[in-house]
């Protein structure tokens, strides 16, 4: 055996399978290849039959005692070899669920309720999601040695990402367009920025009759901002990452430390020369707080820890070149970072700090959130080899995307026809089911129809726009430096800007 820093020099001729693995699963939840055996069913290409999971109740074999038959069933994964590919991470879909349901009882049981201050702590879990999605889309690309074959282009892996979780993004927005009583001038026209993902991509911020600015990143789904800005965390990943494959253990670790140190520019530069109220203060509260440039070092610690636990947690097996996962020999801090990233998280929740809130809000909780994810990850930790790998947690994790993007339109259509006190009781329990039956029978479907799709090489109008796009934008030097260019004006440029600009009125 040898050590990750021996990978490049392994083999290159890896099977085409290995592009659906880890990166292809729901917001980025990790799961790894099929061997190349299976891969002339849609099971070996990582699909299931439509309606069908792989992961529920089953029936006792003949000779199985009822202890053995629940053991396998609380714990299905324990019994499924991890392929042929990079190690299977699966304990990592528990904890977006922990992070999404705090989001919620947030949004309505402390804003909307006014329920207990420590309730309000459960908002600054909207950057886990930036952190875990750097981590598992880095460690799928730094799992594997450097390919000579051509990849994916831009557009191809952009679309691989939109196919598992634009369907439910779509229909969160289809379900709040029917159910706004008034919709005004200014939010149909940020419509088309929603439909395609572009809302965070500028910070367009307009005063309304009462004098109050909406900007257009918080318009129709006001949850779903996020994927706008993974959008453009998804376009510069693959150069950030053949970057980052290469660094060593204390150069991961100190970049770390930087990501976690740059919250406190926010915090300074929101107290320089802003008025309460003004539309410079509206413009610069968007550009922190939901836009790519509030969470672009989040997503670059999610790179650097996933660097970070292929240096300390995996090898490469000599015989067959490819990663595998060596958690007993990772550092005690990582084995055990799941049981020690929640017990700092409920000390900061019961002390209650006063810390300010842009510092916490924008990467305050990197440590934290590093922990929980590097001991999801290695998988021995006791919370994630009893809770996390277990059924119930499986099956959260996978609605947890569903769960968060229409959060808001559950909750309002109780609130419509039932009492407040009913619906505060009822509604975690509703929104579980829910989530569950649109993830059943509207994410799943569409998804597994897509990717069959994608392999039987279908060309439908997408494909064949991405196709022509494909032609005209030749990869060269001069086209990645205007690329780079572009992005970094959306970026860091624009919000600049659009400092010296006056929001206008809102027109209803």
């Amino acid at each position: 055996m040898v050590r990750q820093s021996e990978l490049a020099g392994q083999q290159e001729n890896e099977s085409e399978e290995e592009e659906e693995d880890i990166e292809s699963q729901d917001l980025e939840s990790a799961e790894s290849d099929e061997s190349e055996d299976d891969a002339q069913s849609p099971e070996g290409l990582g699909l299931e039959p439509p309606h069908q999971s792989s992961v529920g109740f089953t029936k006792t074999e003949p000779g199985e005692s009822w202890g053995q038959w629940f053991c396998t069933t609380m714990y299905p994964l324990s019994g499924k070899s991890g392929g042929s590919g990079a190690p299977r991470l699966e304990a990592l879909d528990a904890p977006r669920w922990i992070a999404s349901i705090q989001i919620v009882v947030y949004h309505f049981y402390f804003r909307d309720l006014g329920l207990s201050e420590r309730l309000s702590w459960g908002q600054h879990w909207t950057q886990f999601f930036f952190m875990l999605s750097g981590f598992v889309l880095s460690y799928a690309e730094m799992a594997r040695p450097p390919r000579k074959e051509s990849k994916p282009s831009l557009l191809q892996y952009v679309r691989k990402r939109l196919v598992v979780v634009y369907p439910t993004y779509l229909f969160s927005i289809v379900l709040v367009l029917f159910s706004k009583q008034s919709i005004s001038t200014f939010e149909w026209a940020a419509l088309p920025f929603h439909l395609l993902l572009m809302q965070t991509w500028l910070p367009i911020c307009m005063k309304d009759d009462s004098g109050n600015y909406n900007c257009s990143a918080w318009l129709w789904n006001g949850e779903a901002w996020f994927m706008s800005v993974l959008v453009i965390f998804w376009i510069v990943l693959r150069p950030i990452t053949a970057k980052v494959r290469n660094l060593s253990w204390s150069t991961s670790y100190s970049l770390l430390a930087a990501c976690c140190i740059w919250p406190m520019v926010y915090d300074w530069a929101s107290g320089v020369g802003v008025a309460q109220g003004s539309a410079r203060e509206a413009v610069l509260v968007i550009t922190m707080r939901a836009s790519p440039a509030g969470y672009f070092h989040i997503f670059i610690a999610g790179i650097l820890s996933a660097r970070i636990f292929i240096l300390s947690a995996t090898y490469v097996d000599k015989s067959t070149g490819r990663v595998a996962l060596d958690g007993n020999s990772a550092p005690m801090l990582m084995k055990y970072g799941c049981c020690l990233g929640y017990l700092l998280w409920g000390l900061l929740i019961f002390f209650d700090p006063d810390i300010p809130y842009l510092i916490m809000h924008q990467g305050g909780l990197i440590p934290i959130m590093f922990l929980i994810i590097i001991g999801a990850a290695v998988g021995v930790d006791p919370l994630t080899t009893w809770i996390f790998k277990s059924l119930p947690l499986i099956i959260l994790g996978r609605i947890s995307y569903v769960q968060y993007l229409t959060q808001r339109s559950v909750w309002d259509l109780l609130r419509l026809h039932f009492p407040t006190t009913s619906v505060a009781w009822a509604y975690p329990f509703v929104l579980v089911i829910w989530a569950y039956l649109v993830q059943r029978w509207v994410e799943s479907p569409y998804t597994e129809w897509q990717r069959v799709r994608m392999e039987k090489d279908d060309k439908g109008f997408v494909e064949k726009c991405i196709a022509f796009l494909d032609d005209m934008v030749q990869t060269t030097r001069l086209r990645r430096t205007i690329v780079t260019c572009f992005l970094l004006f959306l970026i860091i440029l624009v919000p600049v800007i659009f400092w010296f600009a006056q929001p206008g009125e809102v027109q209803n």
